[in-house]
């Protein structure tokens, strides 16, 4: 026996159409670390959290440093300094 809420839900919304839902949802998964990544490849020189904050506004401090640290344990970037004085720079083997 289905429930009210059950029979009301399949009403409002087709199987299809919560895929469909669903699918939209899991490709936007991503986009701020690709809109930070975009950033950092399209930085001349050195760069810092500020210059990607400015770049990427709807991106979080803590995302970006999360990216930032990422691409770093992969050798994509290194920085000099700390905190807010830290300067990024690409490496060779960014891909």
């Amino acid at each position: 026996m289905r429930s009210f809420v059950a029979d009301w839900w399949s009403r409002q919304c087709p199987p299809l159409e919560i895929e469909e839902r669903a699918g939209t949802l899991l490709q936007r998964r991503g986009a701020k670390t690709e809109m930070i990544l975009r950033a950092i490849a399209n930085i001349p020189g050195d760069f810092t959290v500020q210059d990607l904050q400015e770049r990427a506004p709807t991106a979080s401090k803590k995302l970006i440093r999360h990216v930032l640290g990422q691409e770093r344990d992969a050798g994509h970037l290194v920085s000099s300094g700390r905190g807010r004085d830290a300067h990024w720079r690409r490496t060779g083997s960014s891909g």
